[in-house]
């Protein structure tokens, strides 16, 4: 995918196509790798808290900078 058409792509578009991915990649190594369903949720459980503590940070360091002007 050209970076053109992902700049085309609306909000509800780019959802589809990440859960579509997210699917096949659940797929490939529940399929590969014989990885359990409870191994894969709780990998993706730990990275939604990863995404959502580099969030935070990026936030508070947002709010530093924004105070020391």
């Amino acid at each position: 995918m050209t970076g053109s058409r992902v700049l085309s792509m609306d909000e509800k578009e780019q959802i589809e196509c990440f859960s579509g991915d997210l699917d096949k990649l659940l797929e490939r190594y529940s399929d590969e790798f014989d990885m359990s369903l409870a191994s894969q949720v709780g990998t993706l459980l730990i990275k939604i808290q990863e995404l959502i503590t580099i969030s935070l940070d990026a936030d508070d360091e947002d709010d530093d900078k924004e105070a020391e002007v």
